[in-house]
């Protein structure tokens, strides 16, 4: 009997203590399913935060090529504005002049008559000259504009040039300077003189004129030149016939600039 109930204390030990081992192991086993559980929240964590700085890293490389494209885009708009404007200039047509009334010598200011040495008795006529007033007018044909173009009238020197309204009216005494090598006819081939103007503004396809008051010695023809003149054009010269009354195309003046 002894016998028997030490195996069954024996037993019961054994038993306790398997029942103590596969706590202890539960317990270990419990310790590391925490650690795996919260290491795999870590993980699930970095792994988001990884992919929404992946996000936003693409999406910044995303406005970044558009900001890129964008300025290329700009240049490239620059570039063929650049090589179109360099394609572009202006192109002078040949001036005209044009016949618009005579003026009387008696309506000119006293002070231009004082100036020409004329001094008009009361009640008689002012006699030697023959006013007349012309248009001249100037024309860009190109397609780029020919702003501060140079424009000038040339005449002989035993013409009187002054600047005027379409009406005569506003006259003023302008100061012709000498030009060298050219004669205009006149009485006879005449040494001829020059006045010139700035157009500030000269786009393609407007017309821009002057009004210009010519008192002729005589009643006969005098030639006169107009020219325009740009540095990104040729220039461009007519040469006109006038007389009191009339002005027309020299047919057989040479076509030469000043």
């Amino acid at each position: 009997m002894a016998a028997i109930e030490v195996a069954r204390d024996w037993l019961d030990y054994v038993e306790a203590f398997g029942a103590a081992g596969s706590l202890a192991l539960a317990v270990v086993a419990a310790i590391f399913a925490r650690r795996s559980a919260n290491d795999s929240s870590r993980s699930a964590k970095a792994a988001e935060q990884t992919a929404v700085a992946a996000r936003e890293e693409a999406s910044l490389s995303r406005q970044m090529v558009g900001r890129l494209e964008e300025q290329l885009e700009i240049e490239k708009a620059e570039r063929d504005h650049r090589q179109m404007e360099r394609g572009r200039r202006p192109l002078l047509e040949q001036p005209a002049l044009t016949y618009m009334t005579d003026f009387s010598a008696d309506d000119l200011p006293m002070g231009v008559l004082m100036d020409l040495g004329v001094e008009p008795e009361l009640g008689s006529s002012v006699t030697g000259f023959y006013p007349i007033i012309v248009r001249a007018e100037f024309v860009n044909d190109g397609d780029k504009a020919a702003d501060r173009m140079l424009a000038s009238i040339a005449v002989p020197e035993s013409v009187t040039l002054l600047i005027c309204g379409p009406q005569g009216e506003h006259v003023q005494r302008v100061a012709p300077h000498a030009v060298d090598s050219l004669t205009l006819r006149g009485d006879g081939e005449e040494p001829a003189r020059r006045h010139t103007w700035r157009i500030a503004h000269m786009p393609p396809g407007q017309p821009e004129a002057a009004h210009l008051m010519l008192l002729l010695p005589r009643e006969q023809e005098y030639e006169v030149m107009l020219q325009a003149e740009h540095p990104d054009a040729d220039p461009a010269q007519g040469y006109f016939l006038v007389s009191p009354g009339a002005v027309r195309v020299a047919p057989d003046s040479e076509q030469g600039g000043i």
